[in-house]
């Protein structure tokens, strides 16, 4: 892949000539930046720094000393580059937030890993105005470790994040008071004692406290709910509230108004007219619900942000499935103070498009994010200035009506302003009303599908879906190298994570794919997955089998010798595939000898191409590996710097246009070329005696 940063400004019309009183359009893209070079790069936060100057910071994967490193860009008012730094080391080190100092420096925070000690820490870099680091700190260091926002007070600066202390068997919402110099003052451990817990946003209170919010297991349970939290300014829990939770509600961004009220954005399954919807709740200073509102189509909405405005109404800014070319687009709402919905406006120009921060200025929107256009695992980070004169627009046109003698009400007249200023990609409210069972109406005498025992599509509800990935080339020992393991790996999390509908998704890479790191990511699996999930499993790399004990196993980055102790059993990992409580795991094995998983005859669904046949294998749990070779060496390389394996498994993959598409479709489109262009034949089966019922897991198109 090309390695070079390019760095390019897509100047609109609205650019070229200078406004002279408002823009003519009510909504006007006044520039858009692409910052990034040939791989994987995202901008997770935005800082309005004056003058029309802003910071965009996130994570590369294109430049730097390896694996993810911290990319920080800054822009002058007309969205050129002024300078561009990206700061880390050879393993995983990301930016989450970022904050502008009283003193005009920058302060971003996120998550660094540390090879020597093999934890991730919460990391905190402070940069002067030309993008020289100041100082730099980290905190914690465990496997779990992560900041995710940051906030600036009068003697320093608050963290949140989720946290999981050596020993711990449960992560932890956490919140961190450093000063000004990055020297921690105090922590404060927040969430459901033996339930995983997340902070992903804080906001800073009018009595100088201060709001958090995430989420935490409901109960015993495996659903999730939005926890808030309100901490005075040492720390001191003041209140807090557990809100949604019906089925799983992740909240994601949070802000105060002016008169000292929260509103939480959150993305919701429990609320939806659809796969996910925005979940949008205001509550009072105590965390009383004044309004709790949803906003989407019939696929997946996500909320990157939320700032509130001087009318104590918000702007919500995230990315769309169900509105624009079926692909993540992003999407802008504006609420009024009660959570009416005033305008809502949708664009990308991209295979996806995905805001993930705003900044507001002068009246102008500033968003960061990232877009991709193409398949794989090539995205950019992206920053745009939007001058917005809705507000206005929507105001003159209700005030016209009115002064022209029109009866109707102000919010009648509201909903034809709205429509008028639509986006041209589609709108949320013109989603159709839910149709209970019981109305549908058929042309004929009744329900056609009567008595045929043919659950309707509407039925095939689909949980959440894990990935682990999982790739090692570097051993020790007697291992040898290997070439593509974890280019393979690589290119399987970015096209899964860009193609198909993953929630939560894990990798280990090299030095990070430790024994006790891979068991511990499939125990957290077994702990944590509910029964309505699906979990994939991608490994990469040596296998081994010990003809004596007639027995196949993974190996490790960290087994150096022939010893079993340093290894993964084969019957270990069917032990994990068992008890992991999803309803789908499927688990991909590229590796010599890895075809042992199979033991004993199993059966499975005959395919057949039809929502009935996707309704009863989605229906039914499956327990199934697809492996590279039988009890046989497969190859490293071997077609264009992929394993024969793992490159027909990615043109499949990427291939693929259906909505669904299941394991065995896939396997029946790599089995033959694998065969023709190898010395090795993949197999794909159930694995016995893991909970198999003969159903099959399901890849679903974004």
């Amino acid at each position: 892949m090309n390695k070079i940063l390019f760095f390019t400004i897509i100047t609109f019309f609205g650019f070229i000539f200078p406004w002279v009183s408002y823009p003519q359009s009510p909504f006007n893209i006044e520039w858009e930046v692409r910052a990034g070079g040939g791989y994987e790069d995202q901008a997770k936060t935005i800082i309005s720094a004056g003058n029309g100057e802003v910071i965009i910071a996130g994570w590369t994967k294109s430049t730097g000393a390896g694996g993810k490193d911290a990319m920080v860009v800054k822009l002058d008012g007309k969205g050129n580059k002024v300078w561009e730094k990206t700061f880390g080391k050879n393993m995983d080190d990301v930016i989450n937030g970022g904050v502008l100092s009283p003193d005009g420096n920058y302060l971003f925070a996120g998550t660094t890993f540390n090879l020597q000690s093999g934890y991730f820490y919460w990391w905190v870099i402070s940069l002067d105005n030309n993008g020289n680091k100041i100082w730099e700190n980290v905190y914690g260091g465990s496997e779990w470790d992560a900041c995710k926002a940051i906030v600036s007070v009068t003697d320093g600066y608050a963290l949140a994040g989720v946290r999981k202390n050596k020993g711990d068997q449960d992560k932890e919402m956490t919140v961190i008071k450093i000063n000004k110099k990055g020297v921690k003052q105090w922590e404060i451990p927040l969430g459901i004692r033996y339930y995983d817990d997340e902070a992903n946003a804080l906001a800073v209170t009018s009595d100088e406290g201060f709001i958090v919010t995430g989420w935490s297991k409901k109960d015993a349970g495996p659903n999730k709910q939005i926890h808030l939290i309100k901490l005075d300014k040492r720390g001191n829990i003041e209140w807090q509230k557990a809100l949604g939770g019906e089925t799983s509600d992740f909240a994601r961004a949070v802000s105060v108004t002016g008169d000292g009220r929260f509103i939480i954005a959150s993305a919701s399954r429990s609320k939806t007219h659809g796969e996910e919807d925005l979940r949008i709740i205001k509550t009072d200073s105590k965390g009383e619900v004044e309004w709790d509102n949803n906003y989407g189509g019939i696929y997946s909405e996500q909320p990157g942000a939320v700032v509130s405005l001087p009318d104590n109404g918000c702007l919500v800014g995230g990315y769309s499935k169900s509105v624009g070319n079926g692909k993540e687009n992003i999407f802008l709402i504006r609420l009024d103070r009660k959570g009416n919905l005033i305008w809502e406006r949708f664009f990308g120009n991209y295979q996806w498009d995905a805001a993930e921060a705003m900044a507001l200025s002068e009246g102008n929107i500033y968003l960061a994010g990232w877009v991709n256009s193409e398949y794989g695992d090539e995205s950019d980070m992206f920053a745009m200035k939007i001058v917005n004169q809705y507000d206005k627009e929507i105001e003159n046109f209700i005030a016209s009506k009115i002064s022209g003698g029109d009866s109707r009400s102000k919010d009648e007249i509201k909903k034809e302003a709205i429509n008028k200023f639509k986006s041209e990609k589609g709108s949320f409210s013109e989603n159709p009303p839910e149709t209970k069972a019981d109305e549908i109406t058929y042309r004929g005498g009744g329900d056609p599908l009567k008595g045929l025992n043919v659950t309707k599509a509407k039925d095939m509800n689909f949980g959440e879906y894990y990935a682990l990935i999982i790739g090692i080339d570097n051993y020790s020992g007697q291992w040898p190298v290997l070439k593509n393991a974890v280019k393979d790996a690589e290119a399987i999390e970015g096209l899964i994570k860009s193609k198909y509908k993953f929630d939560h998704l894990k990798s280990l890479y090299n030095a990070q794919a430790t024994r006790a790191n891979i068991i511990r990511e499939l125990e957290w699996l077994a702990e944590n997955v509910s029964s309505k999930d699906n979990v994939f499993i991608y490994y990469s790399g040596h296998g081994e089998f010990k003809q004596n004990l007639n027995k196949g196993f993974w190996v490790p980055s960290d087994a150096s010798t022939s010893s079993t102790t340093a290894y993964i059993s084969n019957s270990d990992i069917q032990t994990f595939l068992g008890g992991i409580q999803g309803r789908h795991t499927l688990l991909v094995s590229d590796a010599c000898f890895s075809g042992d998983i199979f033991r004993g005859n199993t059966l499975s669904v005959p395919f057949e191409e039809s929502e009935k046949y996707y309704t009863e294998v989605n229906a039914k749990k499956s327990r199934q590996a697809m492996t590279s070779g039988g009890i046989e060496p497969v190859m490293d390389g071997g077609k264009e710097g992929h394993s024969v394996f793992a490159y027909y498994l990615l043109q499949a993959l990427n291939e693929n246009t259906s909505k669904y598409f299941d394991a065995y479709q896939l396997y029946s489109k790599i089995k033959i070329p694998v065969v023709n262009n190898s010395e090795q034949t993949p197999n794909f089966n159930p694995v016995k005696n893991t909970g198999d019922e003969g159903g099959q897991f399901i890849f679903i198109k974004k």
